[in-house]
């Protein structure tokens, strides 16, 4: 099974800094509502759900060993059920938003 990658992660969610920290508990994150990504993905009719998706898989990408990759401690990928367990958002909505996410990379 292939892990979900957040593209580009260590130009927009790293810094020197955050480099340097082995398990983080935050993470960089642009704080930008006027960007055409931002619009985009908010704009959808699922836009607020598709938000909390993404915002929620950068934080387990950011704690993961490879950072920016979608996987659990064990370095097996996460699927939207792992995610689900992991966030305790519902799996459907991880279901809906990684394939809407994967249809917009195609």
């Amino acid at each position: 099974m292939q892990a979900y990658r957040v593209t580009d992660w260590n130009q927009h969610f790293e810094n020197n800094r955050s480099r340097e920290i082995k398990r983080p508990r935050y993470f960089l994150c642009p704080n930008r509502y006027d960007n055409d990504g931002y619009i985009q993905l908010i704009s959808h009719p699922k836009g607020p759900e598709h938000f909390a998706v993404w915002i929620t898989c950068l934080g387990v990408a950011s704690r993961s060993k490879i950072r920016g990759t979608l996987l659990s401690d064990n370095g097996i990928p996460h699927t939207p059920a792992t995610l689900s367990h992991k966030t305790r958002i519902d799996v459907a909505h991880y279901c809906d938003g990684l394939e809407r996410d994967r249809k917009s990379v195609v």
